[in-house]
């Protein structure tokens, strides 16, 4: 049954309005009509399986047949700190977070950043279409592009929650080394192409951040993001 975003969906909802986007996907790429069933999401964890009572020019109307709750998954637990990379590339990890299923994208700039052009809508419009492909109650949130002295500086960060960096060097050590307990999840910076400057190093050192490796090859930013939260992934059994 396809999946479609309601991000106004209630739980004391009996009948729900969609338009723009949602109502045209409805109507004219997936071709549904009145009497169908659908699911919708909030991206909150609330799922909804729907009747299409009536579809009309631009707008869809639908009855909730059943309403349920999803309990988030432990990977909601996890925070990447993304630098800002090209868009393309920016586009690709945002889908493929996404659809691994991590609680929050946290878009940085660094001090070696080339990128500095942030253009929040489309990178939401982004995770949502990964979200519905991947039959997922919740979307991460995408926070707004902070500078790395900012957000680490106002950033609340859980206890006992697993602060790391990926940066190699001589204290770096392999996921696999790191405590598979870890039940308030955890933090991971990734930093742009020209990598972490000795002072964000020092910086996140400062506030705990464990320096981890990725393997002995050289990720763009990109490809790290989406092995570090497998490898995590992997190490904590989710």
């Amino acid at each position: 049954m396809n999946l479609f975003y309601a991000p106004d969906l209630k739980s004391s909802q009996e009948q729900v309005p969609l338009s723009g986007p949602e109502a045209h996907h409805i109507q004219r790429v997936f071709r549904k009509r009145s009497g169908e069933q659908i699911r919708l999401t909030n991206g909150k964890g609330l799922l909804a399986t729907c009747t299409i009572q009536s579809a009309d020019r631009g707008s869809v109307t639908c009855l909730v047949d059943q309403l349920e709750t999803i309990a988030p998954l432990a990977e909601q637990s996890i925070v990447v700190g993304l630098a800002l990379i090209r868009p393309n590339r920016m586009d690709w990890a945002i889908e493929k977070l996404t659809e691994l299923g991590i609680g929050c994208i946290q878009p940085i700039t660094f001090q070696h950043s080339s990128v500095r052009q942030f253009k929040h809508q489309h990178l939401q419009n982004i995770a949502v279409a990964a979200m519905k492909q991947s039959g997922q109650a919740y979307m991460p949130k995408i926070s707004p592009l902070l500078d790395f002295k900012e957000w680490l500086s106002t950033s609340k960060r859980e206890k006992n929650h697993l602060l790391l960096v990926a940066h190699p060097g001589a204290s770096a050590v392999s996921l696999s080394e790191l405590p598979a307990d870890s039940s308030n999840g955890a933090t991971i910076l990734i930093g742009p192409e020209g990598g972490f400057s000795e002072e964000e190093v020092a910086a996140s050192k400062s506030e705990n951040f464990q320096q981890i490796s990725l393997g002995q090859h050289i990720l763009r930013a990109e490809t790290a993001a989406i092995v570090a939260v497998s490898q995590l992934k992997m190490r904590l059994g989710l």
